[in-house]
């Protein structure tokens, strides 16, 4: 997506290791989701404000799914 758009990826430091690592191998997945590593543009602090378009979000972690999962 980020190569195809030119999106900026936004992503705590624990989501960042895993998006680096690419998506094979997962604990829960094995290698039924796939995709090529990706590099984190932005790491985002639990309770900091991300602006996208005008409108302001306050990331929660909330480790669960995966331990950087963020609401």
């Amino acid at each position: 997506l980020k190569r195809r758009t030119g999106a900026m990826v936004v992503a705590n430091a624990e989501s960042a290791v895993l998006l680096a690592r690419g998506g094979s191998n997962d604990l829960h997945f094995g290698d039924s989701i796939t995709f090529p590593p990706a590099s984190t543009d932005r790491i985002i602090m639990d309770g900091e404000v991300v602006t996208v378009g005008g409108i302001a979000f306050t990331a929660h972690f909330m480790p669960g799914h995966t331990p950087g999962s963020t609401a």
